[in-house]
């Protein structure tokens, strides 16, 4: 099935991991130790992207309530505030699709949404067969993943991408994580299997942002304007007939 019209080339896809309240908020369940340096990097992002027209795809940990959190507090469950998505994050239009063990996804859904957003039941991000086709089938030039946390979701879903045969990026200072030494090796073992590590300023340097086509002022007419000269032509036309 087609994700992207026939005329659309997709040069970049950032993948968005967990931005979401329990984890970025300080009184969320468990904040990453980073967030009060890792927020103002997140907004820059997002504003980067809406501005350079990059298409996103995101998870959303979804837990219910009988989950078990791999001793973890309890965090992104199901119709909680903590669940939610900070507002900046967010791009219109946009579509959330469910987590289920079905396949079916909207047909152009790159094209007529400028972001997806995946619901995710486990740490990986494959673990969502709906994401698993989309990112494997999805052909762009380059995914750049940010998020949280660096130790695990980001380096799943890099090393995923990577085994499936894709480019992959991580702008590791907007990720977040809960332990610096544990972030630390995750970079240097994606940056071992070959996937590029980059910084917001040098992703942002690289990208070209789309070209504004200035219109073209229409030449001024020596004669005149021609309407009202047509009109008064059709009312002396009108008359000699009459007569």
């Amino acid at each position: 099935m087609r994700w992207v019209r026939a005329d659309m080339v997709l040069r970049q896809v950032l993948v968005d991991l967990s931005t979401q309240h329990d984890f970025l908020d300080a009184n969320g369940a468990v904040p990453v130790c980073n967030r009060q340096t890792l927020l103002p990097y997140l907004r820059q992002l997002m504003t980067f992207a809406r501005t350079a027209r990059i298409p996103i795809i995101s998870s959303m940990d979804a837990h219910r309530e009988h989950d078990l959190f791999d001793g973890m507090a309890r965090h992104c469950v199901d119709g909680t505030v903590g669940q939610n998505k900070l507002a900046f994050t967010l791009l219109s239009p946009r579509i959330l699709i469910e987590a289920n063990n079905c396949y079916d996804l909207p047909y152009n859904i790159m094209s007529r949404y400028r972001q997806v957003l995946f619901r995710k039941r486990d740490r990986d991000f494959f673990g969502n067969p709906k994401a698993d086709r989309l990112l494997t089938e999805l052909e762009p030039g380059e995914y750049v993943i940010f998020g949280v946390g660096l130790e695990q979701g980001v380096k799943a879903a890099a090393l995923g991408l990577l085994a499936r045969h894709k480019k992959v990026a991580v702008i590791a200072d907007a990720c977040g994580y809960w332990s610096e030494a544990e972030a630390d090796l995750s970079i240097r073992q994606m940056h071992a299997k070959g996937i590029r590590i980059t910084t917001l300023e040098q992703f942002m340097a690289t990208t070209p942002l789309p070209r504004r086509i200035a219109r073209r002022a229409r030449p001024a007419d020596p004669s005149g304007p021609r309407e009202p000269v047509q009109r008064t032509a059709k009312v002396v036309r009108r008359k000699t007939l009459a007569n």
